[in-house]
C-alpha cells in the first residue's frame, strides 16, 4: 500500500502516531541523560580530592627500605621439606 492510496484521515492518524513515538523517544533520551548526569554528580561529590592518597597507592622513591625478608622468600622456605636431605 502506498501513501497516495491512503485517505487524508489515515495519513493524519499515521502522522499522529509517528509524532507521539518521536516525543516518547525524546523523553526517554532526556530521562536517561538526566540519570547519567545525576550519577556523575553523585560520584564526584563523594570522591576524595586528587591530592589525598588512595588505597593501594604505590610507595614513592623516597620511602624507607624494607626491614626483614620479603614475603616471597618466607613462603619458599616454608615449602621446603625438612630433615629429608643428605646435609641435615
Amino acid at each position: 500500500m502506498r501513501i497516495k492510496d491512503l485517505s487524508e484521515d489515515d495519513v493524519r492518524k499515521i502522522s499522529r502516531v509517528i509524532e507521539e513515538q518521536r516525543r516518547r523517544r525524546d523523553l526517554r533520551k532526556e530521562i536517561s541523560m538526566n540519570i547519567k548526569r545525576a550519577d556523575g554528580i553523585a560520584a564526584s561529590a563523594h570522591a576524595p580530592p586528587p591530592w589525598v592518597a588512595g588505597a593501594g597507592q604505590r610507595r614513592g622513591p623516597t620511602r624507607a627500605p624494607r626491614k626483614g625478608p620479603r614475603k616471597g622468600a618466607i613462603a619458599e622456605e616454608e615449602n621446603e621439606p625438612k630433615g629429608l636431605g643428605i646435609r641435615d
